[in-house]
């Protein structure tokens, strides 16, 4: 009988990957065999599961998966890529034009509305008048007041006359506190001469 044995034809491993074509669910593919790793490339790799895992699967129909292609290639149903973002909205994808906006990340790049320009409203109203600014650098008259006769007038000789302080006598002034040489003192002199005159006449 161990003649009939060694004349038995052996199960084939078309594809190279360790598994017969008796135990292999795809002998055509080296990623797929019963316990293989899922990849991202379409197909059902481990010969187990119902259907594809839902990242790959376009369930948006914009071309796009969520799942990042396996570099082996995609084998399943023709796609445009993976990285897809958000698989319900099929204006989300890598592909996409950035939305402003929105305050979504339509194309992908983890950065929302990055092309879009913001902008800072012009204030087109007119100035408000506050009123002249005060000058603190304007020099101050610091001058003593000018002397004032009892009729409220300011005397010619006290203008410009800041040497002594107001009400003190000075030398244009007598002990009574009449200025010398003014106007009042030439009055009173003419008034006595010209009662002198009368009395020797």
């Amino acid at each position: 009988m161990w003649w009939m044995l060694l004349g038995a034809p052996l199960a084939a491993d078309v594809d190279d990957d360790g598994v017969d074509e008796a135990m292999d669910c795809d002998d055509r593919n080296a990623s797929i065999y019963p316990g293989a790793p899922e990849l991202c490339d379409g197909v059902i790799n481990d010969c187990d599961r119902p259907a594809l895992p839902p990242e790959e699967i376009d369930a948006d129909g914009d071309g796009f998966v969520d799942c990042t292609l396996d570099p082996g290639g995609w084998d399943g149903t023709p796609i445009v890529g993976g990285d897809d973002c958000d698989d319900t909205d099929a204006s989300v994808n890598p592909l996409a034009e950035e939305i402003c906006g929105d305050e979504i990340d339509n194309d992908c790049d983890s950065v929302v509305d990055e092309d879009c320009l913001t902008t800072t409203p012009v204030d087109t109203a007119p100035p408000v008048d506050t009123g002249a600014p005060l000058d603190t650098d304007a020099p101050v008259d610091t001058a003593a007041p000018s002397e004032t006769t009892p009729g409220g007038t300011t005397t010619d000789d006290d203008i410009g006359d800041t040497g002594s302080p107001a009400g003190a006598l000075d030398d244009k002034d007598d002990s009574s506190g009449c200025r010398k040489g003014g106007s009042g003192s030439t009055s009173a002199l003419l008034l006595l001469l010209g009662l002198g005159w009368r009395q020797r006449r």
